[in-house]
């Protein structure tokens, strides 16, 4: 969870995971644990291509992230599927872009009739395993085409509130060099903001920012 502002009088949110459900109990009266619905892994769901039950799966977990007193789900999730080793393929709905941006609009939809949705990991994160030094490396064009185009639909189709800023580095024009995810103005400007028209909030995934857990002070 973030830190509430009294001084400003801002809330701070309480995340919860979503790949399959939301991932905490609703809270019920007397201290009581209640339960939610694990749904079927978003793999099995791409593959049923029914954009209009995704868009129900959304809802049913948005509801049920507010009866358990959360305030942003961290779903979907639109890794494009390269690796079978990657240990959270089933997170994803596959390996289109198309399909990746279809589906994960008709989710956002239903999830934000109730809370904000954050949509993740943007962007060319395939693998879990050394995701914090991984160097994607590509050209302007598969950048364009392949690894931000659906997050591009979810923006404009689905009206996401939240885009979550990946671990790996990226490699791929203006950039002579790799740059963070989380730092990359090309991504987080050039694309997200400018291209996209994104209004909303850019939120790294855990400890992605360089300095980890530590604090960072000055301006950003």
């Amino acid at each position: 969870r973030t830190l509430d502002d009294a001084t400003a009088s801002v809330k701070g949110f309480q995340f919860a995971d979503g790949p399959r459900g939301v991932n905490l109990d609703a809270v019920k009266p007397m201290g009581a644990q209640g339960y939610t619905t694990v749904f079927p892994a978003a793999s099995g769901r791409g593959a049923t291509f029914d954009v209009d039950l995704e868009n129900q799966i959304g809802a049913a977990m948005g509801d049920e992230l507010v009866a358990a007193g959360r305030t942003m789900l961290l779903a979907p999730t639109v890794n494009i599927l390269r690796n079978p080793a990657w240990g959270r393929a089933e997170e994803t709905y596959g390996e289109d872009s198309f399909l990746l941006g279809r589906l994960g609009s008709a989710f956002v939809q239903g999830v934000q009739a109730y809370a904000p949705a954050c949509v993740k990991h943007y962007a060319a994160n395939n693998i879990e395993r050394n995701r914090e030094t991984d160097i994607a490396q590509m050209d302007e064009r598969t950048l364009q085409e392949v690894y931000a185009r659906h997050f591009g639909m979810i923006i404009k189709d689905g009206g996401v509130s939240c885009v979550m800023a990946a671990y790996n580095l990226i490699q791929a024009p203006p950039n002579a060099t790799s740059v963070n995810c989380t730092q990359d103005k090309h991504l987080l400007t050039d694309i997200l903001r400018t291209e996209f028209g994104f209004q909303g909030m850019v939120l790294s995934d855990w400890w992605a920012m360089p300095g980890g857990q530590s604090p960072v002070l000055g301006d950003w």
